[in-house]
């Protein structure tokens, strides 16, 4: 588990930045990410890759800053960009409650999620991972498939927001891109897990 972490290299500082708002921030270090199926830094399971189920992990977190309101999770592989040119992306998941503290294995490929808490019915969603559509066509959690022969380090980004719902458009699901436009000047905070995986 890492408990703070900055986006690596200058220009995801610049990114943070600029989802951020402007400017330098300093995030506390209170907020956590981590997974009970590896260690930050550590090897992910088969089963949450290609060469396995292709199922999501379980994630969980803590120490979100006061005035926090909904979560967005971003998970990506920087390591393509030596492949294919630019930074991959797996997963993104937006608008997950406050209430919410973690995020079950096997989240449903789907847009919208309904999950029955109590007697509250709690949405949450998922976009697809960049303009032309998800890397692969598809919404929801696409797990590691690195080149054979080489070793491949993906981000699980959490950022904490400050409004509830992001203001995106919920007939459909959005791109990445989207999702981030909407997230600038919001973020509260933000913490990274780290995984790796080669086959």
């Amino acid at each position: 588990m890492k408990k703070f972490s900055y986006l690596s290299g200058f220009l995801a500082v610049l990114l943070s930045a600029s989802i951020c708002g402007g400017g330098y921030k300093a995030y506390p270090v209170s907020f956590t990410l981590s997974s009970s199926a590896f260690p930050d830094n550590g090897f992910i399971p088969t089963k949450y890759t290609c060469l396995g189920e292709n199922v999501s992990p379980p994630l969980s977190w803590m120490g979100a800053p006061e005035g926090t309101r909904s979560f967005v999770l971003i998970m990506e592989d920087p390591d393509a960009q030596r492949v294919v040119g630019k930074v991959w992306t797996h997963w993104v998941v937006y608008d997950i409650s406050v209430r919410r503290d973690r995020l079950e294995e096997d989240v449903p490929k789907q847009f919208t999620i309904q999950i029955v808490t109590g007697t509250n019915v709690e949405v949450f969603r998922q976009a697809h991972g960049s303009d032309r559509m998800n890397e692969r066509g598809r919404v929801g959690y696409q797990g590691p498939c690195p080149p054979e022969g080489r070793v491949h380090t993906y981000r699980f980004t959490l950022y904490a927001l400050n409004v509830d719902r992001l203001p995106l458009d919920t007939s459909r699901s959005p791109t990445r891109q989207e999702v981030e436009r909407a997230m600038v000047g919001k973020v509260l905070a933000q913490t990274t897990l780290h995984a790796r995986f080669g086959r």
